[in-house]
């Protein structure tokens, strides 16, 4: 083991108290760390014909080329605030996050303690507190990028008569999630899913007009008599639909 090796060896086994492995032949050392709120993997490069100690940190999520840009933003963000001489970067190879810091040491190859942990610490805690943040990010992409084939392949299900698709597409349509609000489309998807055998969508409809007479109270109460009313074709379209089942 070399001497910048060594140096690295009796720090994290005696001032952190890490399990690690080591490459003799890369001069490199492996671990993973728990942090407060995620487990990061580590690598600590020595290159002692350098005279330098790299130091490097990876986030254990993969991140998808279409989420780089919200990424790119948010590394740049956190750089603009950090003033640790730690980098962040997207390694393209695994396509995770990573921390990065050096150490350069002078001719007589030895590494001051504190010089080490300013280098180690904030390679660590830069990604730690920032992970929840990075999982939010990551979360919103996967929604938008999920959300138009999630409306589109209801549709095209809808379109094919299936009625568990039509009930779905319904609450989206009733509530505007992801498509603009189109209570009435709702309504007459509910009906189809009832036609084509589904018949807990009647259930709905019920639920349907419970609400819609709260709000033909509520609009009215505020004298906005318009909306009630269209409130309250909106309660006879449900109302009609039930009757015909009704019927059958």
């Amino acid at each position: 083991m070399d001497i910048l090796a060594r140096q690295v060896n009796d720090y994290l086994k005696n001032e952190y108290e890490l399990n690690f492995q080591y490459d003799e032949e890369k001069g490199e050392f492996y671990f993973s760390i728990d942090m407060n709120h995620v487990c990061l993997d580590v690598r600590i490069i020595c290159r002692e014909e350098d005279k330098q100690v790299l130091l490097l940190a990876y986030v254990p999520i993969k991140i998808q080329e279409s989420q780089y840009t919200s990424v790119f933003r948010f590394i740049n963000k956190i750089q603009m605030d950090n003033f640790d001489s730690v980098s962040l970067f997207i390694n393209e190879e695994c396509n995770k996050l990573m921390s990065q810091s050096a150490l350069n040491v002078g001719s007589d190859f030895r590494i001051n303690k504190d010089v080490f942990r300013f280098a180690f610490c904030p390679l660590l805690n830069i990604l730690d507190d920032h992970f929840a943040e990075l999982l939010r990010i990551l979360s919103c992409e996967d929604e938008n990028q999920n959300k138009p084939d999630e409306i589109s392949d209801l549709i095209s299900l809808s379109e094919q008569n299936d009625p568990e698709a039509q009930y779905l597409l319904g609450i989206k349509y009733y509530k505007g999630e992801d498509v603009a609000q189109d209570m009435e489309r709702a309504i007459y998807l509910w009906g189809a899913s009832v036609d084509n055998g589904r018949e807990a969508t009647k259930v709905t409809l019920q639920d349907c007009i419970e609400n819609l007479t709260q709000k033909v109270k509520e609009t009215s109460d505020a004298q906005d008599y318009e909306k009630a009313s269209l409130f309250q074709a909106l309660i006879n379209k449900c109302d009609d639909l039930l009757n015909t089942y009704k019927k059958k």
